[in-house]
């Protein structure tokens, strides 16, 4: 026996919106705003980091990123290597 296969459409939500009263669309509008603004704040803390070298949490600008300024990386370089870093004047 062949099933038969039900199609279910898209209900795009923005047709259901259109159709309620203004006043309701602007509540529905506004918590959607709401969701998407919340989504962008815990994007946002997801960027916080601990500095390998000194602790202090920071939020770091590329993924690659484990210190949380040069004079971190610097510090962290000079303990791994034993060497002392000469700086340009």
């Amino acid at each position: 026996m062949k099933t038969d296969i039900k199609i279910i459409q898209k209900i795009n939500l923005f047709d259901i919106i259109k159709n309620l009263s203004f006043e309701n669309q602007i509540k529905i509008y506004s918590f959607l705003g709401k969701i998407i603004n919340s989504a962008k704040n815990q994007k946002n803390t997801d960027r916080d980091r601990e500095c390998l070298h000194c602790g202090t949490h920071y939020k770091y600008n590329h993924k690659k990123q484990k210190y949380c300024c040069n004079a971190c990386r610097y510090g962290a370089w000079e303990l791994k290597t034993g060497k002392k870093l000469h700086y340009k004047s």
